[in-house]
């Protein structure tokens, strides 16, 4: 008899187990992962200045091209800017 008394429920069981495993498997890579970056975090691995800048200016650069609504107000000519 399987766990539970009941007979037939070893396969049932085995998935489970198995399904297990590889749940606790995925969650030890996260911790481990978590882990990692507060180590980085911990030694100062922060952006630098000029990458920041670097992404705010391209980001405003797409915004500037595309109009201030994903572009709905260049499609809709009220950008005077267009």
């Amino acid at each position: 008899m399987a766990h539970g008394g009941r007979p037939g429920d070893g396969a049932a069981l085995a998935r489970h187990i198995g399904r297990n495993l590889a749940v606790t498997g995925g969650c030890v890579l996260i911790a481990v992962i978590g882990m990692h970056i507060v180590m980085w975090y911990a030694r100062g691995g922060t952006l630098m200045d000029e990458e920041v800048e670097r992404n705010l200016r391209s980001k405003l650069a797409v915004k500037r091209e595309h109009g201030r609504l994903f572009g709905a107000a260049s499609m809709l000519n009220m950008n005077p800017h267009a």
